[in-house]
């Protein structure tokens, strides 16, 4: 599903078709469903994505919802996506473009409890440390023998 995700978010919309069937292409519902179980992120939310998904699939829906995040962009029609912008700066400020504007509500909590699933860096040091010690017993090992 997150290689057919990826590859229509890839696509320019624009380029070929309608542009009401380009803006149908960009929908809600194409990486996360708006009905998915695991919506908010806290402690049990990171134990069941950790679960069933693995850092390198984690990171492989990140990049599905940035790269349609990228192509509703590319779209730019807020209206017709069914978006509303996002109040993130004051209104006399230019913040620039942020690409969690072009994601639906339920598509930026997907991507919050993503990113709260992800190992932190004190979890990678102790992983990190851990391979080195086997490294270093198996090293002793056979010298020994």
């Amino acid at each position: 599903m997150l290689d057919q995700a990826n590859a229509a978010a890839m696509e320019k919309p624009c380029g070929s078709g309608s542009y009401f069937g380009a803006a149908e292409a960009l929908g809600p519902d194409l990486v996360v469903h708006r009905d998915a179980p695991v919506l908010t992120a806290t402690l049990e939310s990171r134990a069941a994505i950790r679960a069933v998904m693995d850092v390198e699939e984690i990171n492989s829906e990140i990049q599905a919802l940035s790269n349609l995040a990228a192509a509703r962009y590319e779209f730019g029609d807020f209206t017709l996506l069914g978006l509303k912008p996002l109040d993130l700066a004051y209104g006399c400020i230019d913040s620039g473009t942020v690409l969690l504007a072009w994601l639906h509500p339920h598509e930026r909590a997907r991507m919050h409890v993503l990113k709260n699933a992800l190992p932190t860096q004190a979890e990678e040091a102790e992983s990190a440390r851990a391979r080195i010690l086997a490294r270093r017993a198996a090293r002793r090992a056979a010298v020994a023998a």
